[in-house]
């Protein structure tokens, strides 16, 4: 079951489809296929100090276990699936690499809010359920 990368996919291409440079969006388009993300976020990981979750910046040592979750999605086989928490350390580094907000709205009401102190270009709506992840348009 691959959602949760099906969903990053849609957002991030939905946020870059208006791209007036060319060579990005072809760019784009080859390296965010689904089955290309685990390691995309691999290359581009780092320490997302701009990033908050729900109002509170992270510490240096939780920081330093996202880079370390991170570095093991290399040849993730997305088939099986990824578990997404709420303070996650792929949602912090999408915010952080694409300076967005991100909402992460959980199966039983409670949302994450995940902000860029950089000003956010844009809004990534996301919900889940127990078994499910989706990336809502906005």
């Amino acid at each position: 079951m691959s959602c949760v990368w099906d969903g990053i996919r849609d957002a991030i291409k939905e946020d870059y489809k208006h791209c007036i440079h060319k060579e990005t969006q072809i760019l784009l388009s080859k390296q965010l296929e689904s089955r290309h993300l685990p390691n995309f976020f691999v290359l581009n990981n780092k320490i997302c100090n701009k990033v908050s979750v729900n109002g509170e910046y992270l510490s240096k040592q939780f920081l330093g276990e996202c880079m370390k979750s991170i570095e093991k999605l290399y040849d993730y086989p997305i088939h099986i699936g990824y578990l997404c928490s709420t303070c996650d350390p792929l949602l912090i580094l999408i915010c952080q690499i694409f300076n967005v907000y991100i909402k992460h709205t959980h199966f039983n009401g409670t949302t994450s809010t995940y902000k860029n102190k950089d000003r956010g270009r844009t809004t990534y709506h996301f919900e889940s359920s127990r078994t499910h992840f989706w990336y809502i348009n906005k």
